[in-house]
């Protein structure tokens, strides 16, 4: 552990030394008069958040070098003093010369050394007494927090449900110091809806991970697949799949010749039906009603009903539609 605290403040150093480097160059940057007479999108967040960009950015930047230098990953290495170089260029070159297009070449170079860079870490990795260097807490706490974002999501395209089923008239209002658009077009509603769904399918990996697990951390996972009306999928996965994988009798695996779109329904019918006879055998041996609150597979689906009245409330037949859209 000490010897990757002390790697992770070199990076650290040399990453937030080279953007102050930067930021000597770049002048007045959001705030100068060049770039607030820009015609800006709509959407163009607020001053603060590049400097909450870069240091996100510079973070995890070195959280990564970190992981890539205790593995010996020298090809990544060679990688990091140009995409730092890049990362220290591109604030002077854009704001300071205002050399726009340059700026946006550098931006594209910046992307495809990324993708270039094919050297992963499988971890956080582990010292020479076996003791791993990640640090639970961060780790925990972005899987954690991903929960707030998927409902926040739900949340904000359930608002937009109701500005189009209420016909709010296309214009522009100000939130959090930002200028979005207010109302919105039927084929923009359809656009959200899809890419909302796209990113809350991220909770659904989530969701898996966090299905192996035990206690509060299971808790947070039965809640992220609740999202999508999937809670059974934390039960079946680990007590189904995980023992009959590649078998008939597991309806995560998909039979040959049978295509994406049947599998996925299919699949998930099976999945809820698994949990539902495994509480139910469960409940007999215990004496309990089927019909209990100690039925997981009922306590799943009640803990999708949240979402299900959201969108219900703000658009009817037509909001539960685009909710199963995007879940």
């Amino acid at each position: 552990m000490k010897k990757y605290i002390l790697t992770l403040i070199v990076f650290l150093t040399i990453n937030f030394v080279g953007l102050a480097i930067g930021q000597v160059w770049t002048g007045d940057g959001v705030s100068s008069d060049w770039y607030t007479s820009l015609n800006q999108a709509p959407w163009t967040p607020p001053g603060w958040v590049f400097g909450l960009a870069w240091t996100t950015i510079a973070i995890t930047f070195s959280l990564l070098m970190t992981s890539f230098y205790l593995k010996n990953s020298t090809k990544s290495l060679r990688l990091f003093f140009p995409a730092l170089i890049l990362n220290i260029s591109w604030n002077p070159i854009f704001f300071g010369l205002q050399w726009v297009w340059t700026g946006l070449v550098l931006l594209g170079a910046g992307i495809l050394i990324d993708t270039l860079t094919k050297a992963q870490t499988p971890g956080a990795g582990f010292d020479e007494n076996g003791d791993t260097y990640a640090i639970a807490a961060l780790h925990n706490g972005v899987m954690y927090g991903m929960l707030g974002i998927f409902a926040l999501l739900q949340i904000v395209l359930a608002w937009r449900v109701s500005q189009y089923m209420n016909a709010v008239p296309i214009g522009e209002t100000s939130m959090m110091g930002m200028t979005i658009q207010n109302g919105i077009t039927g084929s923009q509603l359809i656009g959200a809806t899809i890419s909302t769904g796209i990113f809350a399918g991220i909770g659904i990996i989530y969701g898996h991970e966090l299905a192996h697990t035990k206690g509060f951390s299971f808790v947070i996972a039965r809640w992220m697949m609740a999202l999508s009306g999937k809670a059974h999928f934390c039960y079946a996965h680990v007590y189904n799949h995980h023992l009959e994988l590649g078998h008939s009798d597991d309806p995560a695996t998909s039979p040959r010749g049978r295509s994406l779109f049947m599998h996925y329904p299919l699949s998930g019918i099976g999945q809820s039906k698994f949990l539902f006879m495994m509480e139910k055998q469960r409940l007999e041996r215990l004496g309990v009603p089927f019909l209990s609150w100690q039925n997981r597979w009922m306590r799943g689906y009640f803990m999708a009903l949240p979402t299900i009245l959201l969108f219900w409330s703000v658009g009817g037949w037509a909001g539960i539609g685009l909710s199963l859209i995007h879940i």
